[in-house]
């Protein structure tokens, strides 16, 4: 099956045309003022304009968001938090606009719930679930085997535990696909992209097979 690329908090021009061209399929743009990465209207809209064939995606960490949203950004796709108001879902699927839900798993006992976290939501209009998490290595061990087994009946992105050295292995569980992390330029047109390249490169080597 071929695996699904998404890039999280893109914030630069940079990142988006490297990303596009190395076969990334989403593009996530954090699109709620007080995140790091945050891109407002008018920069989205300069960067998008020099992509094609990738799915924008806005990514949203608040429960709710302004009424004027989907009229100030122009998205393929939302990104929502565990914490979320039907609100939001209810006017994705006015707009035909597809969702993923992140779901951060930061110590044991969420990496213990998860499968229960996940069940809880498909009663909503989930299309992807994105599973990242900052935990230590012996609970990400734990969490992969989880995700392994999830993915086999639930269509999830993984973002996490993700680099040259396990891609390989990552790429033959049943997962849809894998996000990786933009970063912010060091500098106006300035990015090392040795490390994402290593990666991305295994993944269209995969892609090719499909």
């Amino acid at each position: 099956m071929r695996k699904l690329v998404k890039i999280n908090h893109v914030s630069n021009l940079s990142d988006a045309r490297y990303c596009a061209g190395m076969g990334a399929d989403m593009l996530g743009f954090a699109l709620v003022p007080d995140h790091p990465h945050y891109v407002n209207a008018a920069t989205l809209h300069a960067i998008t304009a020099w992509v094609s064939g990738v799915k924008i995606v806005g990514e949203i960490n608040k429960a709710c968001i302004p009424h004027t949203f989907f009229n100030d950004y122009v998205v393929n796709m939302i990104q929502i938090t565990e914490y979320f108001s039907s609100h939001i879902l209810d006017t994705t699927l006015q707009k035909s606009i597809n969702t993923i839900q992140k779901i951060h798993i930061s110590h044991a006992t969420a990496a213990a719930s998860l499968e229960e976290t996940i069940f809880s939501h498909k009663k909503f209009t989930i299309d992807y679930f994105l599973i990242t998490s900052d935990a230590p290595s012996d609970v990400q061990k734990n969490l992969q085997k989880q995700v392994a087994t999830i993915a086999q009946s639930v269509p999830i992105i993984q973002s996490f535990n993700i680099t040259a050295d396990t891609i390989e292995d990552i790429l033959a569980l049943p997962i849809q696909g894998i996000a990786l992390d933009g970063e912010k330029e060091m500098r106006a047109g300035y990015k090392s992209y040795e490390k994402m390249a290593l990666i991305l490169e295994k993944v269209m080597d995969y892609n090719q097979k499909y």
